[in-house]
């Protein structure tokens, strides 16, 4: 039960407790003030008699007491009888009075009694001497009916009940509004406490609760709010130092790369072919390591929700081609057929073609750990209304019920898989890198499974819209192209300018950002590629100096980087930068190169 119902319920309860109680309480009491009062009115009505009767001696007034009498009685209904006696026995009342009663003498003070009637009656009866001039001349009585002095106290009662009722139960209703009113502004506050630190949670460092209340809860909420304060400076530190990590990392790891496949550009028929295989380990280990930080980092963006989507046109079917010829000799060596269903008339999907490729790779990787030998692995593709719906499907040990709520989460790894095969390593973020990717590209990803008949990753990607296709195709570039490279690691320049050489570009380097600006308005360069990481002026404050610089703002500026994430891709591309890329490999530099200078 929900905090707010509990607070209304307790809050009713209570409420009726406490209704209950002053009903019950006005009830008795006015019970105890109507007997007083008919109590007090049958001892004025006997006082007064007792002065009529002294009055009517006086006066030697027979008539007058009489009449008083017959008033007395036909007013109150609770007057039985009402007599006078004289010392001779002489009885002055209403007719048909005397028939329960039988006059007493000897009455010297007044006397009060209660009796019972041969029919059952109860009386409560007064006798007084009536005297004048000290002489005493009579006794004056009445009796009064308790059988009717209860149906009256009764009869009020009822309609005092009615009242009490109507009052408690509007009292009730009002109550119950109130308790509601009140329990929902008591946890309101609480609802946006905990919505905020869902939302906190769940990495939005940015949100803050609105609570502007002075009690405790508005302290809470301050509290809440400094520390996602806290936590937000806490995350950028721990960007900036993953950045900064994975730049110290992935700069060495590209230089031994770069300078591999250099030697093997300049040596392939000169080197043999166990050497080459030699070299081939090592640019594994060097992808297997990079691929990890690139896991690392690509996790980060998705958290922070920072990962950039660069849309354009998106060849599934080659990119499935290619993805498969990746792992087709690992696919002979394990005795598992590869499998690829796409449609010669699939539409062009509108997304981002690296990320695709890489969420492919993921789940082919991930698919060949959990299919054993003699298994299929395979891709298929199918058009679905406005959207293309990719499938990645295999014949593997399959996922349990209970795993698949958690398939996607990070370091996420279902045990009963990895007691099924041998020699399953991983970091568990594949999946959660895929989910993230689809999920930027503002599409779904689901999967299907059942225990030892495999696995279905299915997702979706928006269709490539004709009319943008028609405007993708471009004319290749000129050779002798101009190219201004700026970077501060002399390695990579010698790498870079070396491979563009050979490749027919004109390459000029610079390895400070002001010199550079200086370079670029006299060599007039067709594209000039920058690193961000550099001493005094960095790659930012580079591509700013170009775009308000006339001689250089209409310049294709290439963003050459091992810290490109999402952030930096912004910013980049906001200042004017014409692409951003990762420093990984000379083809897509060449590639870039020729599609900007265009």
């Amino acid at each position: 039960m929900k905090l707010k119902q509990q607070f209304g319920l307790i809050a009713t309860l209570l409420i009726i407790i406490v209704i209950a109680g002053i009903s019950t309480a006005f009830f008795v009491y006015e019970k105890k003030l109507l007997i007083r009062q008919m109590k007090e009115n049958e001892m004025n009505i006997f006082e007064s008699f007792v002065e009529m009767s002294n009055e009517a001696l006086i006066l030697h007034d027979e008539l007058l007491l009489l009449n008083y009498i017959n008033l007395i009685k036909k007013i109150n209904s609770n007057v039985v009888y009402m007599l006078f006696m004289n010392n001779d026995g002489y009885v002055l009342s209403a007719p048909h009075q005397l028939a329960d009663y039988v006059p007493v003498n000897g009455i010297q003070k007044r006397e009060a009694s209660l009796y019972y009637t041969s029919s059952g009656k109860e009386i409560f009866d007064m006798a007084e001497p009536v005297t004048v001039n000290s002489e005493r001349l009579g006794v004056a009585r009445i009796g009064f009916s308790q059988d009717i002095l209860k149906a009256e106290v009764e009869k009020s009662l009822r309609k005092t009940g009615k009242r009490i009722l109507i009052i408690a139960v509007l009292t009730l209703v009002l109550g119950i509004i109130g308790a509601i009113l009140l329990a929902n502004s008591m946890t309101r506050p609480i609802n946006k406490v905990i919505a905020g630190a869902k939302s906190i949670g769940e990495g939005n460092l940015e949100h803050k609760i609105d609570i502007k209340s002075r009690s405790e809860l508005g302290d809470m909420a301050q509290e809440f709010n400094r520390m996602a304060l806290k936590l937000k400076e806490l995350d950028d530190m721990k960007d900036h130092f993953i950045s900064s990590v994975s730049h110290e990392l992935k700069s060495p790891l590209y230089h031994i790369k770069g300078h591999i496949d250099l030697f093997l550009m300049e040596n392939k028929n000169k080197i043999s072919g166990e050497a080459i295989q030699q070299f081939n380990v090592i640019k594994n280990n060097i992808k297997r390591l990079s691929n990890f930080i690139s896991d690392i980092l690509d996790m980060a963006m998705i958290k922070s929700r920072r990962m950039m989507i660069n849309r354009k046109e998106c060849d599934i079917s080659g990119i499935t081609e290619e993805t498969l010829s990746f792992y087709r000799t690992s696919a002979e060596e394990k005795g598992i057929r590869l499998e690829a269903d796409i449609p010669k008339d699939l539409s062009r999907a509108y997304c981002d073609t690296e990320k695709i490729a890489q969420v492919l790779h993921n789940l082919l990787g991930n698919a060949f750990k959990f299919t054993p030998k003699g298994g299929v692995i395979g891709i298929a593709a199918s058009e679905k209304q406005d959207k293309i719906e990719v499938c990645v499907y295999d014949t593997g040990v399959g996922i349990p019920e209970s795993g698949l709520s958690t398939i996607f989460e990070k370091f996420s790894q279902v045990k009963e898989n990895l007691d099924k095969v041998d020699n399953v390593k991983g970091t568990g973020l594949g999946l959660a890198i895929v989910k993230g990717i689809i999920e930027a590209h503002d599409e779904e990803i689901r999967v299907e499974s059942e225990l030892d008949k495999g696995s279905r990753f299915i997702f979706t990607l928006a269709k490539m819209d004709k009319a943008a296709v028609a405007g993708l195709a471009g004319p290749g570039v000129t050779a002798g192209s101009k190219v201004l490279l700026i970077d501060d690691d002399e390695k990579t320049l010698e790498m870079v300018s070396g491979f563009l050489s050979r490749e027919g570009y004109l390459v000029r380097y610079s390895v400070e950002g002001t010199k550079a600006v200086r370079l670029a308005e006299d060599f007039g360069p067709d594209i000039i590629i920058v690193d961000l990481m550099m001493p005094h002026m960095d790659g930012f404050e580079v591509i700013k100096k170009l775009k308000e610089n006339e001689k250089t703002r209409n310049i294709p500026v290439i963003v050459l980087s091992s810290s490109i994430d999402g952030k930096n891709r912004k910013k980049c591309m906001a200042l004017g930068a014409s692409d951003c890329l990762e420093k990984s490999s000379f083809e897509g530099i060449k590639d870039m190169i020729e599609r900007h200078i265009n």
